[in-house]
C-alpha cells in the first residue's frame, strides 16, 4: 500500500513540475523600466499590499540609497516638495501627482531615506510610477511599471486632436495638495464651462530630438484668467508620456505676457522686447537640463495669466504623446490633457 502511495506522490510532483514549466514564473507586480539621471543614488519601491487592487488604498514606500549603501539624507526641496510621485494609467486617461509631505501620518517616523505615499488606483491595468528627487548631485528620476487588478478595467486609448478643451478645477485639500487620481472622463467638461484651455506649439510641426515650447492660454466665463497662482512653486507642471508607454518625463513652465503667436508677431514688427520674448529667448538658447534649472530657480509671480509656456521639451522618439498639465487658480488645481503627434 505504501508503495502505491509513493508512486502517486511522485506522479503529482511530476505533474506539478509540468504545470510550472508550462505557466512559467508569476509576473512581478512592480518592474523597473528607467532611470533618467546620472545621479549615483538608487531607489527601490515596496507596495502594501503587494498586489494593488482597484478601489483599495495602496501604500508605496520609496527607499533612497547612496552608492555606499547608506540612506540618502540630503534631499532638497524642489518645487515645494522633497519627493514627487507621478502615476499614469496605460490608457493615458488618469493621473496622480502626490508627495510624501501630503501624508504626514505615513511619514511620522522620519526614517532616513524612506518616504511613503498612498494612492487608490482607479482602474485595473498597468501604470507608470515615476519618482523625482534632487540632492547635491542633481536631479534623479526613477520609473516603474505597476500592475493593478480588479474592476473596472482600463478602457482603450482614444485619439483626440482637440487643441481647445474645458476642464473642471479640483479644490485643494491642503496647500497644493490633491491626492486622488484624476480621470480625463471626469476632469474634461463641455465648453464653455469651467476652465477653457487652448494648447499650441511654438512651431506648426514637432519633430523628435528637436526642442519645442508648448503654450497654454486659460480662460473662464469667456474672459482671460489673469490671477492664476503658483502651484508647487511653478506656473505650470507637465507630465509627458508616449502612447508606447515606455517613459514619463516631468517638466515645468513659466508665465508670460504674450502668447507664442503674439510674441512672434511683435518680434517681427518691433525691436522692442516684451516679457514673453525675454522668456522665450532665454529658454530657446538653453539646453533642456539648463532650462530645467532656470525654471526651478526662477521667481514665479504671485499672480499671472492667461498665458503659460513650458520649458523647451525634447520628445525622444516619433509617435503620439499625451501631455498632462497642472496649474492653479485660487484654491482650485486644474488638470488638463492634450495629445500631440511628433514626427
Amino acid at each position: 500500500m505504501n508503495k502505491y502511495l509513493l508512486y502517486a506522490v511522485a506522479a503529482l510532483i511530476v505533474l506539478a513540475s509540468g504545470w510550472i514549466v508550462l505557466l512559467g514564473p508569476s509576473t512581478p507586480t512592480v518592474v523597473e523600466i528607467a532611470t533618467t539621471s546620472e545621479n549615483p543614488i538608487t531607489t527601490s519601491v515596496a507596495l502594501s499590499p503587494e498586489q494593488p487592487t482597484v478601489g483599495s488604498e495602496t501604500l508605496l514606500t520609496f527607499t533612497f540609497t547612496n552608492p555606499d549603501g547608506s540612506p540618502v539624507t540630503d534631499l532638497m526641496v524642489h518645487h515645494g516638495r522633497e519627493v514627487h510621485a507621478v502615476l499614469v494609467g496605460e490608457n493615458l486617461a488618469s493621473i496622480g501627482h502626490i508627495h510624501p509631505q501630503d501624508f504626514p501620518e505615513l511619514n511620522s517616523s522620519n526614517t532616513p531615506g524612506v518616504y511613503t505615499v498612498a494612492y487608490t488606483f482607479p482602474e485595473a491595468g498597468r501604470y507608470i510610477v515615476a519618482v523625482d528627487v534632487m540632492n547635491g548631485n542633481g536631479e534623479y528620476n526613477k520609473q516603474y511599471l505597476v500592475d493593478v487588478v480588479g474592476t473596472p478595467k482600463m478602457g482603450v486609448l482614444t485619439e483626440n486632436n482637440a487643441t481647445t478643451k474645458c476642464f473642471i478645477g479640483y479644490t485643494e485639500s491642503g496647500q497644493d495638495r490633491h491626492t486622488h487620481p484624476v480621470r480625463s472622463e471626469e476632469s474634461n467638461t463641455a465648453c464653455p464651462n469651467e476652465y477653457m484651455v487652448t494648447f499650441e506649439t511654438a512651431t506648426p510641426d514637432v519633430y523628435a530630438s528637436e526642442p519645442v515650447v508648448l503654450h497654454y492660454r486659460v480662460e473662464k466665463d469667456g474672459m482671460p484668467v489673469t490671477d492664476l497662482v503658483p502651484y508647487l512653486d511653478a506656473a505650470i507642471h507637465f507630465a509627458v508620456i508616449p502612447t508606447s508607454f515606455t517613459t514619463l518625463f516631468h517638466r515645468h513652465g513659466a508665465a508670460v505676457e504674450n502668447s507664442i503667436m503674439e510674441s512672434t508677431s511683435m518680434r517681427m514688427e518691433s525691436s522692442e522686447t516684451s516679457i514673453g520674448e525675454d522668456t522665450m529667448e532665454d529658454m530657446g538658447t538653453a539646453t533642456e537640463h539648463n532650462s530645467m534649472t532656470k525654471m526651478s530657480h526662477s521667481s514665479t509671480p504671485s499672480k499671472f495669466g492667461p498665458n503659460l509656456i513650458s520649458e523647451p521639451i525634447t520628445f525622444p522618439t516619433k509617435g503620439r504623446y499625451t501631455i498632462f498639465a497642472q496649474f492653479k487658480h485660487g484654491s482650485e488645481i486644474v488638470f488638463s490633457d492634450f495629445q500631440i503627434e511628433v514626427q
